[in-house]
């Protein structure tokens, strides 16, 4: 789990080599917005997922476009 930045900076391609290195499967970016997620999508190659949070408060729309893409959903409970 981290914040975007820190990937961003030290390149969503070297970031992902170490992490699949460190035996990772997927990634929990807590503030990427599942609609600017193609950079590092590609930069993963397909194999890592990327997880997303849907809670109670999430709009109808943005929880079908998540949905609607490969990644892990969690739903969180108040």
């Amino acid at each position: 789990m981290g914040y975007l930045n820190p990937f961003e900076i030290m390149g969503y391609e070297i970031f992902i080599q170490n992490a699949t290195k460190a035996g990772v499967d997927g990634v929990l970016v807590v503030d990427m917005p599942p609609a600017d997620r193609q950079s590092y999508w590609t930069a993963t190659g397909g194999r890592n997922r990327t997880i997303y949070l849907v809670s109670p408060t999430t709009n109808a729309d943005r929880a079908a476009f998540i949905a609607s893409i490969p990644a892990v959903i969690f739903i969180t409970y108040p």
